[in-house]
């Protein structure tokens, strides 16, 4: 009788086991479990290039986390190695650059570089209520990476996550839905 007993118990752990593996193979086909690339052809250096920007899964970014989002990009991408910090506290947890009043501009003069975050601002964006760590308002609420210069169209190019999507945006198509560029922001080892 015991061995009957014991049949049952060996049993019905492989039926769950069987039934969590199915649910956590549903849930990583419905969440992208494994991560996916997005091309970005840039020009490094006068030759044109492609970058394979990382689409990470929900599961290692989740939904509306760009700044976790723009560190982890940058490391991948760039090697560069970032806080774990909120867009709005970067100035104060890595270097602060400069102000971004003239993107295009700093690219030129190569003070904006490929692998650095541009902090953003809008007005119409939730996050922008509240204060920063210092307790001042918060003069952002989105962070992006700053992957370089569109090979075709010569426009500066940015890696981005709102929301839960991933995606690489050109600098006027931000203008257009409204984002301003305010600081331009290095890691504090300069990789």
């Amino acid at each position: 009788m015991k061995i009957g007993k014991w049949k049952r118990k060996i049993l019905t752990a492989v039926a769950a086991l069987a039934l969590v593996g199915t649910g956590v193979y549903g849930t990583a086909k419905e969440t992208d479990l494994f991560d996916g690339r997005i091309p970005a052809h840039v020009r490094v250096n006068g030759k044109d290039k492609e970058l394979e920007i990382p689409d990470y899964n929900l599961i290692k970014v989740r939904p509306a986390n760009c700044s976790k989002y723009a560190r982890m990009c940058a490391e991948d991408v760039f090697g560069k190695h970032y806080s774990f910090a909120n867009a709005w506290d970067r100035r104060y947890e890595d270097k602060l650059v400069c102000k971004a009043d003239n993107l295009e501009n700093l690219a030129a003069s190569e003070t904006l570089q490929p692998g650095m975050l541009v902090t953003w601002r809008n007005s119409g964006s939730r996050y922008i209520q509240g204060t920063d760590e210092s307790g001042a308002d918060r003069n952002c609420s989105h962070v992006a990476v700053y992957v370089g210069i569109d090979s075709k169209t010569n426009e500066l190019l940015f890696a981005e996550q709102r929301g839960t999507k991933k995606q690489v945006v050109g600098y006027k198509q931000m203008k257009n839905e409204g984002w301003t560029p305010i600081e331009v922001i290095d890691s504090r080892d300069n990789n």
